[in-house]
């Protein structure tokens, strides 16, 4: 009987034990994934009615992510995706691959009526045309790419050249123009921890 007890506390004692390491790495998670929020697109910055497509959290290039995807009509989409870093330099390195990856795989036109408020932030925009060598306005998919201090901010927007509700450079701009001032607003007070508990 009393082995019967200790065998039955042992067990508590290891559940009470797993559960509040769990826990603990559920709230660093927790509170990186309220940062990354803090950060992200809102349906609010988009002009005219737009539905949430999806969301999701993961790691990429070695930090923690967050991407929201809202959608207008069947083939207008924009897609956001705000990583943060341990530091700078991975920040940086991660810049680098993103902008590897994602300006390499079409013919992108530099876009130059954008830049964000931090003169020191490193970043890319630019857009694919049906019409290359034509003026804006025929765009088919627009790719913004931002890195400030320890963040990286990623943006592709994707329009149908036979919609009537297409953005409109200048509001793409401004869409960006919200994204660019709320890196500026939030000071980083957390940065994702190790998952050990």
């Amino acid at each position: 009987m009393k082995r019967n007890k200790i065998i039955i506390l042992a067990i508590l004692l290891v559940a009470l034990l797993t559960s509040s390491c769990q826990t603990s790495r559920t709230s660093r998670v927790s509170q990186a994934q309220i940062q990354l929020v803090q950060y992200s697109l809102k349906k609010t910055d988009l002009p005219g009615s737009w539905s949430i497509e999806g969301e999701s959290w993961g790691a990429d290039y070695g930090g923690e992510s967050y991407a929201v995807t809202y959608i207008h009509e069947k083939l207008v989409f924009i897609t956001h995706m705000v990583s943060i870093y341990p530091n700078e330099d991975q920040a940086q390195l991660a810049y680098k691959e993103w902008e590897s990856e994602w300006f390499s795989i079409a013919k992108f036109k530099p876009v130059t009526s954008f830049s964000p408020m931090n003169t020191d932030d490193t970043f890319r925009y630019e857009c694919e045309q049906k019409d290359p060598d034509g003026p804006l306005g025929s765009l088919r998919l627009c790719i913004y790419l931002q890195q400030q201090n320890e963040i990286v901010s990623f943006v592709k927007i994707s329009l149908d050249e036979s919609s009537k509700d297409n953005l409109t450079i200048e509001e793409i701009n401004d869409i960006l123009g919200v994204l660019d001032e709320r890196l500026n607003e939030v000071v980083i007070d957390a940065k994702p921890e190790s998952d050990s508990p």
